[in-house]
């Protein structure tokens, strides 16, 4: 019999991605593995804490969705409820999927010690640097990946800098970066009058140096979209930018229309994939120099800007403004991406397949 895939999210509604769309993601992952394994594929089980989800309007026929307890419990509560639920299920082997390295992996843990035929996958999606700066993140990180069954992360730079760092090589592993739907094809190109920001509110993307460039840009219109710890502070910086808030659907594609480029001044980006949803939608990215926007500047230079001072952001900010790039720019990053990820979330599904016997 195989192995019923377990997804472990612990305060949910804290996410930067409304509760919708991380279920339709967990969903997405899930449907290579239900092509590859046929009569044999049992739906996902996700389990979490945080307010009551209605899953009846959305199209979720590979997963079964389980609210554990509320989002104030604390994290070994809310493993204990899950083995409850686990023992309740029948099924007597699992593949733990922990989707971050500290607290789903501690759940994880936790449970296998219940299930001791069971598999553990962590999904790792910061940066070496990122987790090393946290003493304890990084002591915790560094007890416990050695002892994972498999380990996806998500980019091939990423990788690499977590193989080198690591004496992980041993362990079966896959790319298989976040998916992202592909929205309708692009019409025209955009004269630029606004820089946007994209993403949670908080330290890791350094809004602070976000509004010190953008000041040098009193022209543009500002656009935020996301929430966060330090929406308040942000908007005292730039008072007169527009705060969008938390958008799904139609409202962040309209988002995306509005944003000429997108700025980015995240530290540690593995990934980025608000780059990658900004390169879609057709608007061009100047970014700090992390792994994610270092592997989209190698394939896409020429809608793709690093920098790694301020000076740098605003001189590629305004070659952006006077020389937007052509559409064929996007298209041929839209192809690119297309096929990465249809190969990538076939790679995650056959990993599964394998550890799952």
């Amino acid at each position: 019999m195989k192995s019923r895939l377990v997804f472990f999210m612990p305060k949910i509604d804290r996410d930067f991605f409304l509760t919708e769309s991380l279920l339709e993601r967990q969903n997405l992952y899930t449907s290579p593995l239900s092509e590859i394994q046929g009569n044999l594929f049992m739906r996902a089980l996700l389990l979490y804490s945080g307010e009551t989800i209605d899953t009846q309007k959305l199209n979720l026929k590979n997963l079964q969705v389980r609210r554990i307890c509320s989002s104030r419990t604390n994290i070994f509560y809310f493993a204990f409820k899950c083995l409850s639920e686990l023992r309740g299920v029948g099924a007597k082997k699992f593949i733990f999927v922990a989707g971050t390295p500290f607290q789903s992996l501690l759940v994880s843990k936790i449970l296998h010690l219940f299930f001791p035929k069971s598999k553990v996958q962590v999904s790792i999606h910061g940066e070496v640097g990122g987790i090393k700066s946290n003493r304890i993140k990084s002591v915790f990180f560094r007890t416990l990946i050695g002892r994972v069954d498999a380990i996806r992360f998500v980019s091939d730079e990423q990788r690499r800098s977590f193989l080198r760092e690591y004496s992980i090589s041993h362990i079966p592993n896959v790319v298989a970066p976040v998916p992202i739907e592909i929205a309708a094809p692009l019409i025209k190109i955009k004269s630029v009058r606004s820089l946007g920001f994209v993403g949670r509110i908080h330290t890791e993307r350094d809004p602070w140096l976000w509004a010190q460039i953008a000041e040098g840009f009193p022209d543009l219109e500002k656009i935020i979209v996301g929430e966060g710890p330090l929406r308040a502070d942000f908007q005292a910086l730039i008072p007169m930018a527009s705060f969008y808030g938390q958008l799904k659907g139609s409202q962040l594609s309209q988002a995306w229309d509005d944003i000429g480029i997108l700025l980015s001044t995240a530290p540690y980006e593995s990934y980025g994939l608000a780059l990658r949803e900004s390169l879609l939608n057709g608007v061009p990215v100047v970014a700090r120099s992390s792994a994610g926007a270092r592997e989209l500047e190698r394939e896409f230079p020429n809608i793709v800007k690093l920098f790694n001072s301020k000076e740098e952001a605003v001189h590629h900010i305004s070659c952006f403004i006077q020389k937007p790039p052509g559409l064929e720019e996007f298209y041929g990053f839209r192809k690119w991406f297309a096929a990465k990820q249809n190969s990538s979330l076939m790679a995650l599904a056959h990993l599964w397949d394998s550890i799952g016997d």
